[in-house]
């Protein structure tokens, strides 16, 4: 018996038995095209205020407000209406003066600015959790020790709280003087304010759940 040529076996192998021995070219796969980041969506918030004089109450027209980046004016009767990029805390310059600063938690956010250039003394805002963004109502405010010339209200329904400590002839003098609020189930919230205490400032307060 003739027994088949190992170069015969191999031909066998190759070609495969039967059917369409034809070739199939292997296609390329397809590689995906990247998709483009997208871009965040803006979170701009418009809210409105009013600038006032501290001592009279009375609006202040054409004055100018700045709270990085929104940069306006007021109106006649002292209101104004500004954008920042997102919720947050501003620090707000009326004037080019100083005045404290605001925590912007959406559209219904109270702006209001009051405004000294004498030697009143105030510390006035609002109170919310840092949560939330939520007022807090009744919540419990002081200035101290040593400065007993003024009284400090709880926080309304909107949050809005004022120590107002009056005007005297020279800031106030003393050890060191602190800002303090609590809550019941909030942290205790302070900011050291320094050797006594000066000037009107707006001073928005964000509390912690415990």
């Amino acid at each position: 018996m003739r027994v088949p040529s190992i170069s015969a076996c191999m031909a066998v192998l190759v070609m495969g038995c039967g059917g369409n021995n034809t070739a199939t070219t292997p296609t390329s796969a397809t590689i995906p095209t990247p998709t483009a980041p997208t871009a965040p969506v803006a979170l701009s918030v418009i809210f409105s205020g009013r600038v006032v004089d501290y001592r009279t109450g009375a609006p202040l027209p054409s004055a100018s407000v700045f709270m990085s980046p929104a940069n306006t004016h007021t109106d006649a009767d002292g209101r104004f209406t500004a954008t920042v990029p997102n919720p947050g805390s501003y620090s707000v310059y009326i004037n080019a003066r100083a005045a404290g600063f605001v925590y912007v938690t959406g559209p219904a956010s109270r702006g209001d600015v009051l405004v000294d250039t004498g030697t009143c003394i105030s510390r006035y805002g609002v109170i919310i959790d840092n949560t939330t963004l939520q007022p807090i109502s009744g919540a419990k405010v002081t200035i101290g020790p040593g400065t007993n010339i003024g009284s400090c209200s709880t926080s309304g329904s909107d949050g809005w709280y004022r120590c107002d400590l009056g005007c005297p002839s020279t800031n106030v003098p003393g050890n060191t003087t602190v800002l303090g609020v609590t809550y019941p189930d909030y942290e205790l919230w302070t900011k050291l304010e320094g050797r006594g205490i000066g000037g009107v400032l707006r001073t928005d307060v964000a509390l912690k759940h415990r």
